[in-house]
């Protein structure tokens, strides 16, 4: 199983800014913005947490709104979700287990996200947040949760990595879903996979 989180993401915008526009995604640039534009927000852990679950985890927009705790086991990293084939189970880096940790230590709620009121979220109130990051961002852009996903496919076709790993890890069903991103992992420099598999010994 591919688990995205466990591959270090460069800070510079390498992705091409063309091909990102072309598949509607973002580049890391873009993202990392999103990122900072959450820290002046009323509610930043909630906020940053919803995109590091978006790229690191691609959930969907459904997935965020019904994300409960138990799916989370932040003693051993790691988070629980549905696939085509059953529940996978992928690690939590640093980054988002420090995010969630500080959500977890204020609810009272068994999901995730809940709303000032604490109630549960609506499609509606979520596409507002993701709306309110991208204008704070000044992105210009119409930004989802699905493009969050895609964008993290895409960073994964630029390093390589094959159009079956993508499917996996964006817990798709179908190849056809991802055939898109086949061009961009072809273009892409082959992966020394013995060398990757040395590395994390």
């Amino acid at each position: 199983m591919l688990e995205i989180s466990k591959h270090r993401f460069t800070t510079a915008d390498n992705t091409d800014a063309h091909v990102a526009r072309e598949i509607n995604a973002i580049t890391l640039k873009q993202f990392e913005k999103l990122i900072f534009a959450t820290s002046s927000n009323r509610h930043p852990e909630r906020d940053k947490a919803m995109l590091l679950l978006a790229f690191y985890h691609a959930l969907r927009l459904s997935e965020i709104i019904e994300l409960e705790w138990h799916q989370i086991n932040l003693e051993k990293n790691y988070i629980k979700l549905k696939s085509p084939n059953g529940i996978t189970i992928q690690p939590i880096n640093k980054q988002l287990s420090y995010v969630l940790s500080a959500l977890r230590h204020n609810s009272c709620s068994i999901h995730v996200f809940i709303t000032e009121r604490g109630g549960q979220f609506t499609l509606s109130g979520i596409e507002k947040i993701f709306k309110r990051l991208s204008e704070k961002a000044g992105l210009g852009l119409s930004i989802s949760p699905e493009l969050i996903r895609t964008s993290a496919a895409l960073e994964l076709a630029r390093r390589g990595f094959y159009p079956i790993q993508i499917r996996d890890f964006m817990r798709n069903k179908t190849l056809s879903s991802v055939s898109r991103f086949a061009p961009i992992s072809k273009m892409a420099e082959p992966i020394d996979w013995n060398q990757r598999k040395k590395k994390h010994r």
